[in-house]
């Protein structure tokens, strides 16, 4: 059964949260994202076949995961 997109982000969302609990200002470093663009693959997105990129989340809080096609 996949998770539904609301259940994804707050998941994410979460784990975000817990991770910023856990460290201090001084622990804290900004690494820039590298932009690229992905084509979206998910027939039930309403961005299907069109490109996605970090940009398009920009001062949002986001998460990659790229897991193994096949």
């Amino acid at each position: 059964m996949t998770p539904s997109p609301i259940m994804v982000r707050a998941a994410l969302l979460l784990a975000a949260l817990g991770w910023l609990a856990a460290s201090t200002p001084a622990q804290a470093q900004v690494t820039p994202m590298p932009d690229f663009q992905l084509v979206d693959q998910n027939p039930n997105s309403p961005r299907y076949r069109g490109t996605v990129s970090p940009r398009d989340y920009r001062l949002q809080i986001s998460a990659y995961y790229f897991g193994a096609a096949g």
